[in-house]
């Protein structure tokens, strides 16, 4: 067939020419290394590293509130915005219910020392009567059991003196660390107490940006992973941090997965509250195409 077909062809006197490439449909992506600029950002939160509130631990009313200077020169009560050490008094309540109480135990445990010294008296005088047989049995047991209830009654006296002191105490209200104020919910003539939030204060030497992403970002995420942020009030800087947590199931609602990154903020210019948007990823694990974006941007 190899022989016969191109003369056949020939014999016919045409000739056939052959037919043009078609072009080969493709997709063109752009590829952007991870330092390429981003587009996709992030709506986030910026929350304290630590937060705690704090309520008086005795009922009673408000008596004084820690004055500071204020901007007029003339002094006012500790606010939110106001930066407190660990161990500044913040608040007092009326203590004259508590003294009472305490110089009250006082006055038992005195009670009951002298009652303790008296029967073990009477109980060494009833031993020596016991040896000679000058007494019975039942009453040196008497005198027993009457010096072990003074020994009973005066360590109760003691832990109530000791209840008392505490109470006493919880009177002040003192901040349990350095932090910034955000909020007072109370006023001098305020019935303060447990279950009452007096302050709250939050560490900010350190804050935490929390914001969502999708499942299909989401698992290109890692923990330690470099992430900056940039604010409407900072344009032109960026402020770096740290993936510190990526919740391992989605919200609900919104679904969402929660990260968390943290940020050093000795100067405190990331103040709790502010919402930002997030942009630039200081890393990011491989080439890919239109990469989210990793930074924040108010």
């Amino acid at each position: 067939m190899a022989v016969l077909l191109p003369s056949l062809v020939g014999g016919c006197g045409h000739q056939t020419e052959a037919s043009p490439a078609l072009p080969i449909p493709v997709t063109v992506r752009d590829l952007r290394p991870n330092n390429a600029p981003e587009n996709v950002r992030y709506s986030a939160n910026i929350q304290p590293n630590t937060q705690v509130s704090l309520a008086f631990q005795v009922t009673g009313y408000v008596d004084q509130i820690t004055q500071v200077p204020g901007a007029n020169g003339k002094r006012r009560s500790i606010q939110s915005g106001d930066f407190v050490r660990k161990g500044t008094l913040l608040a007092t309540i009326h203590s004259d219910l508590y003294q009472r109480q305490l110089d009250n135990a006082e006055a038992q445990v005195e009670g009951a020392i002298a009652q303790q010294v008296q029967s073990k008296a009477d109980l060494d005088r009833f031993t020596k009567l016991l040896k000679q047989a000058i007494i019975s049995q039942a009453q040196y047991d008497a005198s027993l059991k009457a010096s072990q209830a003074a020994d009973s009654q005066l360590k109760s006296a003691r832990a109530a003196l000791e209840q008392a002191k505490i109470n006493l105490g919880y009177c002040k209200l003192y901040a349990p660390m350095d932090g910034l104020i955000l909020s007072r919910d109370i006023e001098p003539g305020t019935l303060a107490g447990p279950g009452v939030t007096a302050f709250e204060i939050a560490d900010t030497d350190e804050v935490k940006a929390v914001f969502g992403v999708s499942d299909s970002v989401v698992k290109d995420l890692r923990m330690g992973e470099p992430l900056s942020i940039k604010t409407r009030a900072y344009p032109n800087e960026s402020f770096p941090g740290t993936i510190s947590r990526i919740a391992p199931n989605a919200d609900p609602t919104t679904r969402v997965f929660d990260i968390e990154v943290t940020i050093a903020n000795a100067d405190g210019r990331q103040e709790p509250g502010w919402s930002h948007r997030y942009a630039s990823m200081t890393r990011w694990p491989r080439w890919i195409r239109s990469p989210p974006s990793r930074s924040i941007r108010s």
